[in-house]
């Protein structure tokens, strides 16, 4: 269960740049330049820019390269020891959330928070735990877990846990940090 949030590493210039040109070129990609998203009654840019910026982040976190996709990206946003990882970002909650209807592709879904230019990961669940997560109707049908249910990105303490913990984060590619 995720108790320890994990603030990562501020975007530099560049790769602030780099998530805003991303979110232009899909916006106009997409069709709906200069739309707003109606859910969130916010530019669809905006929400864009905030996506690609957590996964530059999380791929910074596990080192691993950030592959920009234009068009639909099936729900991938990078790879990580041969799992399929999506990140669910927001800067207006701290759970995991995503449409119901969407099919689900990945093996990790992982929930980044935004605020005041900090990206934290809240954790994180697996497809099988997503698909039976609850489904509340917000703006559409919306499956979410509660922070509280996520899985934590480091060990948490007391240490007897973290033997069973170590394979699952070998298997997403995290590693163990002792403070």
């Amino acid at each position: 269960m995720s108790f320890r949030e994990i603030k990562l590493q501020p975007l530099t210039p560049g790769e602030k740049s780099m998530a805003k040109s991303h979110a232009l070129l899909v916006d106009s990609y997409s069709g709906e330049e200069g739309l707003t998203n109606k859910a969130m009654k916010r530019p669809s840019y905006e929400l864009l820019v905030i996506g690609f910026g957590a996964e530059i982040a999380v791929c910074k976190y596990f080192n691993v390269y950030w592959e920009p996709v234009i068009g639909d990206d099936q729900g991938i946003d990078f790879m990580l020891n041969g799992l399929i990882v999506d990140i669910k970002s927001s800067d207006q909650h701290k759970y995991l959330m995503a449409p119901s209807h969407k099919k689900m592709k990945s093996d990790i879904y992982m929930s980044v928070y935004f605020k005041e230019n900090v990206y934290t990961v809240m954790g994180w669940a697996t497809k099988e735990e997503f698909e039976k997560a609850s489904v509340k109707m917000m703006a559409c049908s919306t499956r979410y877990i509660l922070k509280c249910y996520l899985h934590d990105i480091e060990p948490p303490v007391p240490t007897e846990r973290v033997d069973g913990f170590k394979e699952r984060l070998q298997k997403i590619g995290g590693s163990i940090v002792y403070t």
